[in-house]
């Protein structure tokens, strides 16, 4: 069935939008849930972050805060016409005055903006900026039943023991809401992307995920979207947590969206590109390409990412291998990758890069990355038996350096092992600690 709104139009860069009025029982009728949208309908990086619900937030803060508090408020949430906007009629109070009225021509001028928006039977609206409210509206309105029904079916029982009364009464409440009606899918790329980046409750990776101006991000992205993507899912299974930066032992992934754009940026500074680059086709491309060769010279040759591919292949149980070896440790990955960072500045030739990642990736393996060895106490792994992986960029950089003193010695001068030595012994709070000793000479 059509739906008629009184609407007031406007344009916002390249965008058209209507602002409108709805009441809270008919929006969240009418108004779906990024999350809702077919895996076939939009399966990026950046859709599936905006996809994400946080449910805790909503029942803890925002539902308490409609239903206890008389004077609520909150400001217009942004909905997309996903489906159906090429049906969409609008017409103005100019418009309609000009055909019942006899006033001279002009009378009305101002009013075109104005009017009667219709949304057509085949819409399609989804909640771009405000899904928490939304939310928190289903569940104030209708209690238990307004939870969204794909996390009320995950987690049935722990909602069940909640006490999430009912409040009928707030589905009468009028709700500010912003209609945007996109050009082209394109368009709604760009336009959610945009959105979630100004989100209140955006965090590193929602930066990441965002934006469309930083080509490191940019470059970062297209490891985990591409087809050819190092990064790009296993089996089904997505290997980067691309939500916040903390991987359970018993998760696929393998790193957070954070360390693989510090990796990233670490290379490709080597290579001239930074932040700050003013990207084009051409730029991307180069950059794209070089991480991807990055991690073809150095991580696909590591016995301990092999196995963890295989594992996530065939559905294996990971929290062995997580525990035993710290390259599933997104500050590991993050050292090695300072380590390369260090050889690549040295290397005179910069058409030779190539050769030294090779190099890097075939002699990684022969440096023992276990939790078991001493060599990281202090550096990348706290003391005590509970020892915990150090991610602070302090610990990250000196493991690096570390690194690649045992991939190639003389890539320090004198002066640049005394200071490691003395960093060293710093690190691991003993002042007759050796550095230890480096792979095979007849090897460089």
């Amino acid at each position: 069935m059509s739906t008629r709104l009184i609407a007031h139009k406007g344009r916002m860069g390249s965008n058209t939008y209507y602002l409108v009025k709805m009441k809270a029982g008919t929006l969240i009728r009418e108004v779906g849930y990024a999350y809702e949208l077919e895996q076939s309908e939009g399966s990026s990086v950046v859709r599936d972050e905006d996809r994400e619900l946080r449910l805790n937030r909503v029942i803890d803060d925002l539902v308490p805060y409609i239903t206890t508090n008389d004077d609520w408020f909150f400001g217009a949430l942004t909905v997309l016409v996903y489906r159906g906007s090429e049906n969409m009629r609008f017409s103005s109070v100019q418009e309609e005055m000009a055909l019942r009225s006899e006033e001279p021509e002009g009378f009305y001028e101002g009013l075109n903006e104005i009017g009667y928006l219709t949304l057509p039977d085949d819409r399609r609206l989804v909640v771009v900026d405000g899904q928490h409210r939304l939310a928190a509206l289903a569940i104030a309105i209708y209690g238990r039943n307004g939870i969204p029904f794909a996390f009320s079916r995950k987690r049935a029982l722990e909602y069940e023991r909640m006490n999430l009364t009912p409040h009928p009464e707030i589905a009468d409440a009028d709700i500010s809401v912003m209609l945007l009606v996109p050009e082209n899918d394109e368009n709604i790329g760009r336009i959610t992307g945009k959105l979630g980046k100004q989100a209140k409750y955006s965090t590193r990776s929602g930066n990441i995920l965002h934006s469309d101006n930083d080509i490191i991000a940019i470059v970062t992205k297209k490891m985990i979207d591409d087809d050819d993507g190092p990064l790009a899912r296993i089996n089904g299974h997505e290997i980067v947590n691309c939500r916040n930066n903390t991987i359970p032992d018993r998760s696929k992934w393998f790193t957070t969206l954070s360390a693989v754009y510090n990796i990233c940026e670490i290379i490709l500074r080597e290579y001239l590109v930074t932040r700050d680059t003013e990207h084009n086709d051409n730029t991307v491309d180069f950059a794209a390409s070089t991480m991807k060769r990055y991690w073809e010279l150095i991580m696909d040759p590591l016995d301990d990412y092999i196995e963890y591919k295989n594992r996530v292949s065939y559905n294996v149980p990971l929290e062995e291998l997580r525990c035993r070896s710290l390259l599933l440790k997104p500050a590991m990955q993050t050292a090695i990758a300072y380590a390369a960072g260090i050889v690549l500045k040295r290397n005179n030739d910069p058409g030779k890069n190539d050769d030294s990642l090779r190099m890097i990736g075939g002699r990684l393996n022969r440096i023992d990355l276990s939790r078991g060895n001493d060599l990281w106490t202090g550096l990348l792994l706290t003391d005590g038996s509970d020892s915990r992986v150090k991610s602070g960029n302090h610990s990250i950089k000196m493991t690096g350096r570390l690194i690649a003193y045992m991939l190639i010695i003389n890539i320090y001068t004198d002066r640049d092992r005394e200071m490691l030595l003395r960093d060293f012994r710093i690190a691991k709070n003993d002042d007759k600690a050796e550095l230890p000793d480096v792979l095979d000479r007849r090897t460089q």
